[in-house]
């Protein structure tokens, strides 16, 4: 795991920080927590968030001594810092990231930690299972553990959220064929009122003992095995649909209680780590490159990234600030290669800007496709990606850029190009890309049915469709269809 130096974030705020704060992170097993908070509130969050990993491994039968290959970055920031990570929301607690520029999650620092939990647990559930799970338990799975509060050595699972009272009273409740086959956020935009309630009740009442549990297991098997999600209920519970709604109806008007776990003994400090001087400015106007901005934006933020890296001169951190700004933000990827090249000339090892020098000359390459210039870009990114790969080999975003640049090869995918593209798979399942790239090369080899598994999980994700993966998956049924 390569140390945080340049967390591809920078603070969007205009305002500088205080003159006592500093950027410091904590690296535990699952999670980098970074934040300019005290010492006492950056372990204490980090603690808890290690803690409820724990939580969902020992609840499900994972295991729980290992260390993740890349840890999941959560940023600890003011409300004003969140609100300018993710504009046009209002009232936002936290959000999770995923993109092919960065994985990470952002919460507001001194808050409760639930809506980092909720969506770890979705973004736990992608990495442990990467099976087809239907969107309701996605949500109900990260809603029903999103509420786990610990004390001492015990945590209480399964607390009602707030909401969760007056959201199941009455009779207005959506059908249970809807929400056992459709994503909460439906084509017209708008988000079924109960979808969210009812998903966290019917996970409750499955998790509420071992023999509910072990319907739950039957059904989920039976939906990953390609058994239609209201027959594959139906069969597991043994009720009908409406027999099934009774049964939540009397279950959600009872006193709906939470089970206790102990946790096993967690004795680590891992240490704090002061980020450079840099990060006072540049590490929220950085993250922000992270994410989608629009075309009516991008000059000023480009400028504000110029400018505060302006004053910190040529060390690494401010010509990798501007070099990525200006690969995310420029026409052309604008003056990103010769910054890069200038820091390369500083730091040879800096895996960072290997990666994105062997990016830009990778996606120039597409761009030259079948023109003379396209061997030689080729060759240029090859060698870049292949230098950040020597120094960080588990940095999910180089294997994927590795696996992208033998895509058109006459070879490909030979059976160094397949190890590529399962590690990367594998580290980063989250992250858009790894899945497709994948089943891709699979199609190419003929393996159709490992490739549809890969597929299906992602045409479920309960937040957004994917007409890539759902494009994908058309045209192996309709192959299989025509070799039948």
């Amino acid at each position: 795991m390569r140390k945080l130096l340049l967390p591809l974030a920078v603070s969007l705020a205009a305002i500088a920080s205080p003159s006592w704060a500093q950027w410091q992170s904590i690296e535990g097993a699952r999670f980098v927590v970074i934040s300019e908070d005290s010492e006492r509130n950056l372990r204490a969050a980090s603690r808890e968030l290690e803690r409820f990993d724990l939580v969902l491994r020992q609840y499900f039968g994972r295991p729980t001594g290992e260390t993740a290959v890349r840890r999941l970055p959560v940023y600890l920031v003011t409300p004003r810092e969140l609100a300018d990570l993710y504009p046009g929301q209002t009232h936002v607690a936290g959000f999770y990231a995923a993109s092919a520029e960065n994985i990470f999650g952002a919460a507001e620092r001194r808050e409760s930690l639930a809506t980092i939990k909720h969506e770890y647990a979705h973004h736990f559930l992608a990495g442990e299972w990467k099976g087809a799970l239907p969107a309701w338990f996605s949500e109900g799975f990260a809603q029903y553990f999103s509420t786990a509060e610990f004390d001492g050595d015990r945590v209480h699972i399964g607390k009602p959220p707030a909401w969760s009272g007056n959201a199941l009273l009455g009779s207005g409740w959506m059908p249970l064929d809807r929400l056992l086959t459709e994503r909460p956020i439906q084509q017209d935009g708008n988000i079924a009122r109960t979808y969210y309630p009812l998903s966290w009740l019917l996970t409750h009442w499955f998790l509420k003992d071992e023999e509910s549990k072990a319907k739950l297991e039957r059904y989920l098997a039976a939906v990953t095995a390609g058994t239609p999600s209201v027959t594959a209920m139906e069969q597991a519970t043994g009720m009908s649909l409406e027999e099934l709604r009774r049964t939540l109806s009397v279950y959600a008007g009872s006193n709906l209680g939470f089970r206790t776990a102990t946790l096993a003994q967690d004795n680590a400090n891992p240490p704090l780590e002061t980020l450079p001087g840099e990060a006072d400015e540049l590490l929220l106007p950085v993250l922000r490159l992270a994410m989608s901005m629009p075309e009516s934006e991008r000059p000023a933020h480009l400028a504000r990234i110029h400018a505060l890296a302006s004053r910190y001169g040529d060390t690494p951190y401010a010509l990798y600030a501007r070099a990525y700004a200006e690969y995310r933000l420029a026409r052309d990827f604008g003056q990103a290669e010769p910054l890069l090249q200038q820091l390369l000339a500083q730091d040879p090892e800096h895996a960072d800007a290997q990666l994105l020098l062997g990016r830009i000359y990778l996606a120039r390459a597409d761009r030259a496709a079948q023109t003379g210039q396209e061997a030689d870009l080729r060759t240029r990114a090859q060698t870049h990606l292949a230098a950040a790969y020597r120094i960080d080999p588990e940095n999910p975003f180089t294997l994927t850029s590795l696996g992208r640049n033998r895509r058109l090869a006459p070879s490909y995918p030979n059976e160094n190009d397949m190890d590529v593209l399962r590690l990367a798979y594998e580290i980063a399942p989250q992250h858009p890309y790894t899945g497709i790239n994948l089943a891709e090369a699979l199609i190419k080899l003929n393996q159709l049915d490992v490739a549809k598994g890969i597929l299906v999980p992602l045409v479920n994700n309960p937040h957004r469709a994917n007409p890539q993966a759902q494009a994908l998956l058309d045209r192996i049924n309709s192959q299989q269809t025509r070799q039948d």
